[in-house]
Parts: C-alpha cells; structure tokens; sequence
C-alpha cells in the first residue's frame, strides 16, 4: 500500500504534541523534525519554519508562508493555540484533523476507484470512436487525460470547474453536497471547540470548500453569524439545507453543546455517503463491462 501525503503532515503535528508535552524548545523540535523529513520538499518547509521562529516570527504567521501545505484551519488552530498558550492541545487537534482526513481519503479512493475507471473508459471510448484509427483516438485519450490531471493539480479554478460540473450531475452531485457539508461541519467543529469564535471558525472553514457552489452558501451563513444571528437562524436562510444538517444545529442550540451536535453530524452524513457510494459501484460494474464490450466490437 502506498504511503499517504497526508501521514508525513500528522506525524510532523503529532511530534510537535508530544515535544510540547515533554517541554522541549519549538525551534530545537523544528531542527529535528527536519532533519528527518522523509523528503526535500518537507525538508525544506520545516528548516524554512525553524529559521522564521529563529528571526523572531510566530509559529502561526511562519505557517502562513505555506498555504498549499497547511490550510486555514491547521493555521487557525496553531494560531489559537499560541494565543491561549495552549501549544500542545492545538498541535494534537491537528494531527486529529489531519488523520481524519486521511481517513476519510483513503476511504473515498477505495470506494470511488471503479467509478473512476468507468469514468476513464467511457471518455476513451469516446475519443476512440470519434477518431479515424485506433492510433489517433489512443493519442487524443492520453492528451485529454494529461491535460485533466495537470489541470486538476495544478489549477484551483480548473478544480473550480470540474466541481460546479458534477454538482448538477444526478447521485454523484448529492454525494458531493452531502461531503462538502461534512467537512464544513467538521472544521467548524475543530475550531469552535478550539476556542475561535463562531463567525471566524465558519468563515474559515468555508475557505476550505472547493465547490464555488457550497463555498458560496457557507460564506453567507459565516456572515449571517457575524451579524448576531443565531446559528441556527444563519443556516435556516439558506434553501435546500439537508434536513440532517439542520436537524444536528437545532438540537445543538437549545442543548447549548452545539459541537457535539456538529460532529454527530457529520458522522451522520458520512454514512449516508458511504452507503451512496456502496450503491454506485454496484451500477458501475455493469457499466464498465458493457463499456469493455462496446470498446472490443467497434475495434475487433
């Protein structure tokens, strides 16, 4: 099994844990780490990390200079924990979030691989059969896939696209809503309970959304917050709510343990999801082999 791109991110949070708990010095901690990294690239972010600590510069605003690396919520709760002095509770919040995270992709690669090979076929099939020889479409098939996943890497508004596509796509754009409502439930969570007041912990966490769609919607509850409303008035705005979702937020409000009631949430959503995708790959099977069938009578 290939080691995830998220593990090297946990164990970095998790030492940091353990170092603060043993009372060890942030930059000797950073000096190490470093020294260890599994890769230049980490390598060079952890010494770049240690040397601003070094010139004087708050861990937080240090993390700042690495966005791709570490995003709004991991910096939020850094920078919550250097304010409440709280070092290492913070760094152990964030090797949670980072775990979970890494959970939860594993899981979503697991059970999406046969619809992306579906998926990856079909478009083949596409490009196959709209070219003169078997050469041409094989060339047309490897150009569109390269460009897409160039794209998707390395393009936040190509990301943009793809998701504001499959939102209106039938059952993967309910899957998709139903997992950008997780995660923004999720990181609101974390950072409520980390101490970051209501309107900024919501603000963050819609900064995180990749659908421009949802992000929108959650930008506006962040604001509705900000303007004294209560939390579950902000999200009752907004239409086309799962009722799960508001659900979770009314009880959380009137039992006044709003981020149990947000995880509980999330935990709720995640298995309509999986049960979703378990629903899937039993219709992508079928596909795939009447893709394959198609694939050998129009070129055999």
């Amino acid at each position: 099994m290939s080691r995830s791109r998220l593990l090297p991110l946990y164990e970095f949070f998790w030492h940091l844990s353990e170092a603060q708990k043993a009372g060890l010095p942030l930059r000797t901690t950073l000096d190490d780490i470093a020294q260890n990294a599994e890769s230049r690239k980490l390598a060079r972010i952890y010494a770049d990390i240690a040397l601003s600590l070094q010139s004087g510069q708050m861990l937080a605003d240090a993390l700042d200079a690495h966005p791709r690396t570490f995003d709004d919520t991991l910096r939020a709760l850094v920078r919550s924990g250097e304010e409440s002095g709280r070092m290492s509770a913070a760094f152990a919040r964030c090797a949670e979030i980072v775990r979970t995270r890494d959970n939860r992709a594993r899981e979503m690669r697991r059970v999406t691989r046969e619809p992306k090979i579906t998926a990856a076929i079909t478009v083949g099939l596409g490009a196959l059969s709209g070219a003169d020889t078997l050469v041409d479409g094989a060339i047309t098939f490897v150009l569109l896939g390269g460009a897409a996943i160039m794209g998707w890497r390395f393009s936040p508004p190509f990301r943009r696209f793809v998701f504001s596509i499959l939102l209106h796509i039938p059952v993967i754009g309910a899957i998709l809503r139903r997992d950008g409502w997780a995660r923004f439930l999720e990181s609101l969570c974390f950072l409520y309970q980390s101490g970051i007041p209501l309107r900024a912990a919501a603000e963050t966490a819609a900064n995180l959304q990749p659908a421009a769609g949802l992000k929108k919607i959650f930008l506006r509850i962040a604001e509705k917050i900000s303007h004294k409303s209560g939390v579950l008035e902000a999200f009752a705005a907004e239409k086309g709510i799962d009722p799960l979702v508001m659900s979770m937020v009314r009880a959380g409000e009137r039992s006044g343990n709003l981020a149990q009631s947000l995880n509980e949430a999330v935990l709720r959503l995640d298995e309509e999801n999986d049960r979703a995708l378990t629903a899937l790959r039993q219709y992508t099977g079928p596909m795939l082999a009447i893709a394959l069938g198609f694939l050998i009578w129009r070129f055999l």
